[in-house]
């Protein structure tokens, strides 16, 4: 065959009619086996799970979560937040129109207004008002995948201990938790696993008890035993089969995500960090062994990392209640939640109560390497005030610039809704009641005035990766999940008045030099990133002191790109490897002073003037000038730029995005 280019950057699946023979010499030049995988593209955590925010609207209501429901088949849970009504489970399984809860043990309910449909990309509501009154939801979505999760259904045959009816499942490897509701009456939720001592142990995900021992239920990799009240001669039953670090996912399917486990809290009620290998999204937990809520958390209602924000850690929703979210206070009870790490998660100092253990089920944060720009970045040159609008993806980086010099704010999901840092200054991190990253494909601000550009930026693998950490004061590696060596680090420290130091493989030396990204100076020799490289999977800080926050970007084909270019005092064409020009450009010179320049298309790239901002003070934007023009390749630094941008022999930095 013959028409197409090859990109190495990009993995290529091929089917063919003529299986693993070689009819007329049709692949007589090729190596096949190097040159293609074979069998399905990969699964990441983005195709299989989603935690979405909506709004109810007692009417007709399409949730696009991107979770493909009608081919895959697979689980919806909606929750309220605000109003104090049920859980609402629904699965393909039992089909459309009928749920159950987990707040109760009610027999499954059915009624034809309530969830009509699942979607390839989502799922319907109709006006049924538990799960769409006219207020705050979240759903949680877990789509049918060997390795990860099943749903199945059975008749009970009444076997009791010792002659348990052994029940099939599609999960390929043991199962770390398996949840049991009969449909067809009243009954408990059970939930069973072996991770608790070793032996099998049952509880009720819609009570407090702690866990019992239930020696018979033992699991495979294909069936699981069920006997007593799960069994019931004639009943029906719907079981969710959870996966434990399955590690078949990801580019090279060799990564989990999703990981069943406990956890142990010291002497003084701690929880030591649990490291997952990666940082997770949604966490389902409780205490096995006393009385206790089943806790939910997830990072789209919010989910932070670092020491704690507002004496709490997560938006509290139990399984067991159909109470309203709360905000958990740490001091008080320890609704306060396990706070993020790159890795996994930690305690927050709240009273867990001494050496008690704890089950989970935690879910990892989406890795999907990002394929398009507009999918993980979007810019506004009049950010819409005291309004929710769309950005198009769930945003973790938020940067809102006055354009008349006010204000040059960064926030971040992980240190949660009100809270920002700035590039003008090295002040520590301030509160700032303005804007909420709890809304899905969308954004908010209501108290930064209505002249602002925003820049609006989506966690990607290969693309932006954000680490928060508390930081030891002693030379220490840190993980990050960018899935590929960071080319640009933009790092905080969110507790002193500590400047950014920025590590940029453009400096003249990247292991020996830093930038600073709220002043003009040029580089300098930094012990900052402890004179070492940074790695695909972590990097090195040096002798820094409380909560910091990391930005880490990389060049990702279409996507982005981080580079350098030498001045020459004319025209200078960037190649950014683009098929249709930069939206966003940041420029620095490394060789002498200058401001930190940023361009973006909304308010324009073109031909003519190009407004910019320098985000290293408060200056107004500057409109009346054409330091750079438009290149379908990436951007052009025109000679009418400043020796900030375009000095003969001048060195600069610059990240851009398509």
């Amino acid at each position: 065959p013959t028409g197409f280019t090859l990109d190495y950057n990009k993995n290529y699946y091929v089917r063919t009619k003529y299986g693993s023979s070689n009819p007329a010499g049709v692949f007589s030049n090729w190596s096949v086996p190097s040159l293609f995988k074979t069998g399905e593209p990969p699964l990441y955590a983005d195709d299989v799970f989603s935690a979405s925010l909506y709004t109810g609207n007692s009417a007709t209501n399409n949730i696009v979560n991107g979770i493909d429901l009608a081919g895959e088949g697979g689980l919806v849970w909606n929750k309220d937040r605000t109003y104090g009504s049920h859980h609402s489970l629904w699965d393909t399984e039992r089909g459309a129109t009928k749920f159950i809860s987990t707040n109760d043990y009610n027999r499954e309910l059915s009624y034809s207004n309530s969830l009509t449909s699942f979607n390839s990309d989502g799922f319907s509501l109709g006006s049924y008002h538990i799960p769409n009154r006219s207020v705050d939801y979240v759903s949680w979505t877990f789509r049918k995948a060997p390795g990860f999760f099943d749903v199945v259904t059975y008749t009970g045959n009444g076997g009791t201990a010792g002659n348990e009816q052994q029940i099939s499942h599609n999960l390929g490897s043991k199962p770390g938790m398996v949840i049991v509701k009969r449909t067809d009456a009243s009954g408990d939720w059970f939930v069973f696993t072996d991770l608790i001592d070793g032996s099998y142990d049952y509880t009720h995900l819609n009570k407090t008890n702690g866990f019992n021992n239930s020696s018979n239920n033992v699991f495979t990799d294909s069936v699981f035993n069920v006997g007593g009240q799960i069994n019931s001669d004639g009943g029906t039953y719907v079981a969710y089969v959870f996966g434990n670090d399955d590690q078949s996912f990801g580019t090279s399917g060799n990564e989990s995500i999703i990981k069943c486990g406990t956890w142990t809290t010291d002497s003084s009620g701690d929880i030591p960090e649990v490291d997952l290998g990666w940082e997770p999204q949604f966490m389902l937990w409780k205490d096995a062994a006393a009385t206790g809520d089943w806790y939910i958390s997830d990072s789209a209602r919010g989910w932070l990392g670092g020491s704690t924000i507002g004496g709490g850690s997560f938006n509290s929703l139990m399984a067991n209640r159909d109470s309203t979210e709360s905000h958990a206070s740490g001091s008080t009870n320890n609704a306060s939640g396990p706070l993020l790490t790159p890795t996994g998660f930690v305690g927050d100092g709240a009273n867990w109560g001494t050496n008690q253990t704890y089950i989970y089920m935690a879910i990892r944060r989406p890795h999907k390497p990002a394929t398009s720009a507009t999918d993980v970045f979007t810019a506004m040159a009049n950010v819409p005030l005291n309004t929710v609008f769309s950005t198009g993806f769930d945003v973790d980086l938020a940067i809102m610039a006055g354009r008349d010099g006010s204000m040059n704010y960064w926030g971040t999901r992980l240190r949660g809704n009100d809270t920002f840092h700035n590039s003008i200054d090295a002040n520590d991190e301030g509160d700032y009641n303005g804007w909420d990253f709890s809304h899905s494909d969308s954004f908010y601000h209501n108290q930064m005035g209505g002249n602002n550009v925003g820049w609006f930026f989506k966690r990607a693998e290969g693309f932006l990766d954000v680490v928060v950490w508390d930081a030891t004061g002693s030379p220490e590696t840190v993980s990050h999940g960018l899935g590929v060596v960071p080319e640009m680090i933009l790092l905080k420290p969110l507790d002193y008045n500590y400047g950014w130091g920025v590590y940029h493989t453009g400096l003249s030396d990247p292991i020996d030099e830093a930038i600073v990204l709220n002043t003009d100076a040029a580089e300098f020799s930094s012990t900052i990133f402890n004179k070492q490289s940074p790695t695909s999977t972590e990097f090195q800080v040096n002798y820094l002191f409380g909560t910091q926050v990391a930005y880490l970007f990389a060049s990702q084909p279409g996507v982005s790109k981080v580079g350098s270019y030498t001045g020459t005092g004319s025209n200078v064409d960037v190649d950014c490897g683009f098929a249709a020009g930069a939206r966003f450009i940041l420029i620095k010179r490394t060789d002498s002073t200058g401001d930190w320049y940023v361009w973006d298309t909304a308010r324009g790239i073109v031909s003519g003037n190009d407004p910019y901002l320098t985000i290293n003070n408060a200056n107004s934007e500057v409109t009346n000038t054409d330091y750079i023009d438009a290149l379908n390749a990436g951007f052009t630094v025109t000679s009418s730029a400043p020796a900030a941008l375009n000095a003969s022999g001048g060195t600069y930095l610059f990240l851009a995005i398509a």
